[in-house]
């Protein structure tokens, strides 16, 4: 898998993101993978509970189709694994992957790793990445290894939690179309059928109720999964800074024709901008001008007129006939205010009856299965602290002395960087022709940067970049040479970081202009 082609945002991301972004794929890919789902399960399913029926132990399919998981799992990933890359599966694409895809793969995962805690994180190294042996434990090693341990872990366990929920509300759905007067009976009818002695149609009944809860909550858990795998590539190997590396190098590449045709629409746009403010100016100062001296010819100043004289013989100076008339009639009214409140047609009357007989059995059960789990985790927190009480309490004890003289120091000169060779340009071309380009063009920049701190009597500090490497260039006398430093830095530039080798032509003129004779000084 290479990140080249992603259609998802690439960065790193904390645990609880990544299976969050899992889910969102396994959502926009929903219709095709229940679908899917439903085809390939559904006929295993009936083959497993038929077969059990036989055999007269119905609870034997349900081991069988918890036990086939991983077999469907490959559903939703395949799915989600090609849409990440833009390819979007069709049904039939679907379907027929789970007869050709990974077959060989997922054996293991039906066998001794089928209680791998980790299954939905390793999933896509063997079906995606097809690596084994002594590769494949290093590459889990690399991938559990992290800050991720608990949501990696505690997915199978939230899956398993999600499909019980789902089973005891398909079962309990049942009650809720019984009436309410015959509930207590139907309740203990129920539980004696599906519990105490089933018959074998109650148990194949609970087998189609498990295998609902498990088709809709299995494919998220496989998404979330893969939101993980993800997330530990993209910090392993650093996807983002290489995807933004390529971005960086696409838009260099037609940058020149962007910032050309943006100057040009800018010249255009603002030429008909001026001349217009310009004609605007004009008329609006010479329309002020002409108001100017017209009203200089008149010399008249208009004069506001009077009070008697916009109301008449209606004037009153005094205003107290209208205080007397209005106080009359704020007098005379009658104001009225309401407040709406809300209350019950028929109030409840408090029930002073007792929970039904039922719900107190269930209540005892619930309280004893409480009680199980908390001595389970005491016990088991008892054994973490027992199991790592040396390394927590370590500090309170002091180290014993050590009788023993320590060790000699172990003195090794450090290995002395490989020589170049006396003909860079056979050299360069030896490896070109041995299909190592990568290796020929380090050489050449290794050698191009011998050369310029030849040329400079200084040598580079260690460590040095490439932009440092350019910048000491330009102090050399060669000014020809200065300019043949800058196309193999060029080179090797797009070689080591966006993977784009020149071509045979390119390098032969870089080698031909380096075998030219250029006297190289300070």
């Amino acid at each position: 898998m290479q990140p080249q082609g992603m259609t998802i945002t690439l960065r790193p991301r904390s645990a609880w993101e990544a299976t969050d972004l899992g889910v969102a794929l396994v959502r926009a890919q929903a219709g095709r993978i229940f679908a899917a789902w439903c085809l390939l399960s559904i006929p295993v399913w009936i083959a497993c509970n038929a077969a059990a029926w036989a055999l007269d132990t119905p609870w034997l399919a349900l081991l069988a189709m918890w036990w086939l998981k991983p077999l469907f799992d490959r559903i939703p990933l395949y799915a989600i694994s090609q849409a990440v890359f833009g390819h979007t599966p069709s049904l039939r694409a679907i379907v027929r992957a789970f007869f050709t895809w990974g077959g060989n793969a997922i054996a293991p995962w039906l066998l001794w790793r089928r209680l791998h805690f980790a299954r939905m994180l390793l999933l896509p190294v063997d079906l995606l990445e097809r690596v084994s042996g002594a590769q494949r434990g290093e590459r889990v090693r690399a991938l559990t290894r992290g800050r991720d341990a608990g949501p990696r872990h505690q997915l199978l366990i939230v899956g398993a939690e999600f499909e019980l929920v789902l089973v005891l509300g398909l079962i309990s759905g049942v009650l809720l179309l019984v009436p309410t007067p015959l509930l207590p009976d139907a309740t203990a009818a129920l539980f004696r059928q599906m519990f105490e002695n089933p018959p074998p149609w109650a148990q194949v009944l609970f087998n189609a109720c498990v295998w609902a809860a498990s088709s809709l909550t299995e494919p998220f858990v496989v998404g979330a999964g893969f939101g993980l795998y993800l997330n530990r590539r993209v910090q392993l190997e650093a996807w983002d800074i290489e995807h933004a590396f390529r971005r960086l190098a696409a838009r260099l590449a037609r940058s020149a024709q962007v910032v050309g045709a943006l100057l040009v629409l800018l010249t255009l746009a603002t030429t008909p901008s001026l001349a217009h403010a310009a004609s605007a100016c004009a008329s609006t100062a010479s329309t002020s001008a002409d108001a100017a001296a017209a009203c200089n010819d008149a010399g008249d100043t208009p004069t506001p007129a009077s009070l008697p004289a916009l109301f008449g013989k209606d004037y009153r100076a005094d205003g107290a006939p209208f205080a007397h008339h209005l106080k009359q009639v704020l007098d005379g009214m009658q104001r009225s205010e309401r407040d709406w409140r809300w209350q019950l047609r028929d109030p409840e009357k408090p029930d002073l009856r007792g929970p039904p007989e039922w719900s107190l059995g269930l209540g005892d059960f619930m309280a004893l299965a409480a009680r199980y789990w908390l001595w389970l985790l005491a016990a088991a927190a008892l054994a973490f602290i027992v199991y790592h009480h040396a390394a927590w309490l370590g500090w309170l004890r002091d180290p014993p002395p050590s009788a023993d003289d320590p060790a000699p120091l172990d003195r090794q000169a450090l290995a002395a960087p490989e020589p170049l060779p006396t003909d860079i340009p056979a050299a360069v071309r030896a490896l070109w022709r041995d299909g190592q380009p990568r290796a020929a063009l380090a050489l050449l920049y290794r050698a191009g940067v011998q050369r310029v701190s030849d040329g400079l009597d200084a040598p580079l500090p260690p460590g040095a970049t490439e932009g440092q490497c350019l910048r000491r260039s330009r102090k050399l006398a060669d000014r020809g040479y200065a300019a043949l430093f800058a196309r193999i830095v060029a080179c090797w530039q797009a070689t080591a970081y966006a993977r784009r080798l020149p071509d045979e032509a390119q390098l032969e003129a870089l080698l031909d202009e380096w075998a030219q004779p250029a006297a190289v000084t300070a």
